[in-house]
C-alpha cells in the first residue's frame, strides 16, 4: 500500500518554503514600497522647495521692480510739477506786461509749452503762441473750477485742451489782480515714456508677463 509522504516532512518543507520564498519577497517587497515612497516624497519636496525659491525670487524681482518704477515716477513727477511750479512763479513776477512776445520768449526759456494770461472774466488777454485771443473760459471747465475754488496754484491732472484736444498737463495761478496764468507742458512721446512708470502700468505688464500671479 502506497503511502501519502510523511505529514512532518511535509509541514516542514512548507515552513521551509515559506522561511526561504514567501518572508523575503515579502521584505523585498516592502522595501521597494517603502523606497518608492521615500523616492517620491523626496521629490515632492524637492520641487516644492524649489517652487517656493523661485517663487520668492520672482515676488523679490517684482518687488524691486516696482520700487524703481515708482521711484522713477516720482521723480518724474516731482520735475514736472517743479518745472510747472517754477515757470508761473517767474512769470507771475516778471516785470513787463505780459504780452505775446513776452510769453513766448518765456515759454522758450523755461522749458514749457504753451502759455496763457487771462483776464479776471477769464477770457485770454494774450497767449505764447498768439492763439485763442479773445476767447472765454466757458462753463464748465477746469480753469473755471480752479477760479471758483479760490486757490492761488493748482496742477492739473492730464488732460487734452478743451479746444485743440491735444493732451496736457497744466499748471494754473492766480495773479494778485485776478488774472490768471496758465502753463501747459505737451504730452509729447518724452512725457509718455516717463508715464510707463506709472504703478498700474508696471501692475499690467508684470501680469501679463506671468498670468499665474495676480497682482492687485
Amino acid at each position: 500500500m502506497a503511502g501519502r509522504g510523511n505529514p512532518l516532512h511535509s509541514s516542514a518543507d512548507r515552513r521551509l518554503w515559506l522561511k526561504s520564498v514567501i518572508i523575503p519577497s515579502l521584505v523585498i517587497l516592502l522595501l521597494f514600497l517603502g523606497s518608492g515612497w521615500w523616492a517620491i516624497r523626496s521629490l515632492q519636496s524637492f520641487y516644492y522647495g524649489q517652487c517656493l525659491e523661485e517663487a520668492a525670487l520672482t515676488a523679490d524681482g517684482y518687488s524691486k521692480a516696482i520700487s524703481l518704477a515708482l521711484d522713477a515716477h516720482r521723480l518724474f513727477e516731482e520735475a514736472l510739477t517743479g518745472t510747472l511750479e517754477t515757470a508761473v512763479a517767474i512769470i507771475d513776477s516778471y516785470p513787463t506786461p505780459l504780452d505775446n512776445e513776452t510769453l513766448s520768449s518765456l515759454k522758450d526759456r523755461l522749458h514749457v509749452d504753451v502759455v496763457y494770461h487771462y483776464d479776471p472774466s477769464l477770457t485770454v488777454t494774450s497767449s505764447s503762441d498768439g492763439t485763442y485771443i479773445g476767447w472765454r473760459v466757458p462753463a464748465p471747465h477746469p480753469i473755471r473750477t480752479f477760479a471758483e475754488s479760490g486757490a492761488s496754484y493748482a496742477v492739473e491732472e492730464l488732460r487734452e485742451d478743451t479746444e485743440s484736444g491735444t493732451p496736457y498737463r497744466y499748471a494754473l495761478h492766480r495773479r494778485d489782480d485776478g488774472s490768471i496764468i496758465q502753463v501747459g507742458i505737451k504730452a509729447d512721446g518724452t512725457y509718455e515714456a516717463y508715464e510707463d512708470f506709472a504703478l498700474q502700468h508696471i501692475i499690467d505688464e508684470l501680469s501679463l508677463r506671468n498670468p499665474h500671479i495676480s497682482l492687485a
